[in-house]
């Protein structure tokens, strides 16, 4: 069973090897925002979700990450379901996403 908890600056070493799409400072300064979502199946590191604000009012989920063999198992469908709530819960009514048209992320 795949647990989420929100992230804290004192993740950054868990992420910071996994995630080379964003500087260093910049994660920091997401991390503190608390816009990152972290997944794990017992005490193993499954995945993550990071989210910022379109337009500075849509959350969009900037990058959607599950270890490969946390993949085809449902933890992905799974965070992105507990991000959407947490969203709603905040006020939120629409939330973003996108992918390129040539990576298989978009049938996700």
């Amino acid at each position: 069973m795949v647990t989420i908890r929100s992230s804290t600056v004192d993740d950054l070493g868990l992420l910071l090897p996994c995630d080379q799409h964003i500087a260093e400072d910049e994660l920091v300064r997401i991390l503190s925002a608390g816009r990152v979502l972290l997944a794990f199946e017992g005490p193993h590191f499954a995945g993550w979700l990071r989210y910022g604000l379109f337009w500075d009012e849509i959350p969009m989920v900037n990058r959607l990450y599950l270890q490969e063999d946390q993949r085809g198992r449902g933890n992905g469908r799974t965070l992105v379901m507990e991000w959407e709530r947490r969203m709603l819960a905040a006020g939120y009514r629409r939330v973003m996403s996108s992918t390129q048209a040539d990576e298989d992320a978009q049938h996700f």
